[in-house]
């Protein structure tokens, strides 16, 4: 009898969820959260190397293995 209660509530959740997601797809800013999303994904990966090199630096260096919690 729970089961049953719990299985309804999840698919209308569901329901609801997909019916909220093609709301905003058709009424929301969809074109600039998707010419954001390009260029975030381009600039990361633009300076990836750049910021990994910085990183590598500092594991060479030992920077982060004397901290601690005082």
């Amino acid at each position: 009898m729970v089961s049953k209660g719990v299985r309804r509530l999840s698919e209308w959740n569901m329901r609801l969820a997909v019916g909220y997601l093609i709301f905003m797809i058709v009424v929301g800013a969809t074109i600039f959260v998707f010419i954001s999303f390009v260029q975030i994904v381009g600039y990361s990966n633009g300076d990836f190397f750049e910021i990994r090199s910085r990183f590598s630096m500092l594991f060479a260096a030992k920077v982060f293995m004397n901290w601690s919690i005082q």
